[in-house]
């Protein structure tokens, strides 16, 4: 695999169950980042989804009381060709990025 950003927190790689996810985090407080990530090497396997939670609000959480005001969506806008994953990051954002084996 090849990286062109410097977040990745951790990958997982299901070699049974055929899944390969991606966790990166952007922790910048001001911009997006471009994130590039090929996973040449790793024939068979498809992009299921790209997932993200952030918030443009500093300080929002969840509570008791509103326990889903901050929650992880797909994000429909991430591009994936051949063996290429390209998105944009939120600033301050958590990302998922799902890859399962094609069938």
């Amino acid at each position: 695999m090849k990286w062109v950003y410097d977040g990745i927190e951790m990958a997982a790689y299901d070699e049974e169950n055929g899944e390969l996810t991606v966790f990166v985090i952007n922790r910048d407080w001001e911009e997006t980042a471009e994130f590039t990530l090929d996973i040449t090497g790793l024939d068979g396997y498809r992009f299921e989804g790209h997932y993200q939670m952030f918030t443009e609000e500093a300080g929002v959480q969840n509570t008791y009381e509103a326990p889903d005001r901050l929650a992880p969506v797909r994000n429909e806008e991430t591009r994936a060709e051949g063996m290429k994953v390209e998105a944009i990051l939120e600033k301050l954002s958590w990302n998922v990025f799902r890859f399962v084996k094609a069938e």
